[in-house]
């Protein structure tokens, strides 16, 4: 009698632990949230390689061309559900929310998993793209831009001041020449996700929040 209570407690246990595999293999959507937010101490900014010519940037900004073809404008929406939590944290903590997005897709394989655009390329703000797919995990690619324009004041050639933040005015005589610099910052990564859970991708200069669901 206590053999056949074992065995049915094991079948229980067993099927649970079946379903949950077949919830994360056979899901038929994906619901995915993402946050893209402006880093407060960008102090280590000069870490990153700004100069235009560079083969760096050079390769990097090719690639982000040659996914812009390749990418489709998918239905999305700025209203958040499960990481709503943490976008509110992080407004109330004075973090700039640069992008944020809700959308529902099919469970595909990487070859039919659709490479998901967002923002506007040539701007200030982060464009990107990311393909969520499955195997017999789940995995994200991104690749984001993020190119803020920021003002830098040089004085004779030499010394940079920057611009007060706080009461938008430049610590600047009236006759200082006054430049505006774009530098080019990049996020590029694939990473194996779970279900529900919560994945930071980070940056001297802004940081990037995804979560995948079951639908």
């Amino acid at each position: 009698m206590r053999n056949k209570s074992l065995i049915v407690v094991f079948e229980v246990v067993l099927g649970i632990l079946l379903l949950g595999l077949g919830h994360v293999v056979y899901a038929r959507d994906y619901t995915v949230e993402l946050i893209v937010f402006e880093r407060l101490d960008t102090a280590n900014d000069a870490d990153e390689i700004w100069d235009f010519s560079s083969d760096r940037i050079a390769g990097k900004l090719q690639k982000i061309q040659s996914l812009t073809s390749k990418a489709i404008d998918y239905k999305t929406s700025s209203t958040l559900i499960r990481l709503a939590t943490i976008r509110n944290n992080l407004v109330a903590a004075g973090y700039g929310i640069l992008h944020s997005a809700r959308w529902i897709q099919p469970a595909k394989v990487y070859q039919q998993a659709s490479l998901i655009s967002f923002g506007t390329a040539d701007s200030s703000l982060p464009y990107g793209f990311i393909r969520v797919y499955k195997t017999s995990l789940i995995f994200a690619d991104i690749d984001i831009q993020y190119s803020p324009t920021r003002p830098e004041v040089f004085v004779n050639d030499h010394t940079v001041i920057d611009a007060d933040a706080d009461s938008n005015e430049y610590l600047i005589s009236p006759d200082t020449n006054l430049e505006f610099q774009q530098p080019h910052f990049f996020i590029s990564e694939k990473r194996r996700l779970k279900f529900k859970e919560i994945h930071y991708f980070d940056h001297p200069s802004f940081g990037v929040i995804l979560s995948v669901w079951p639908s």
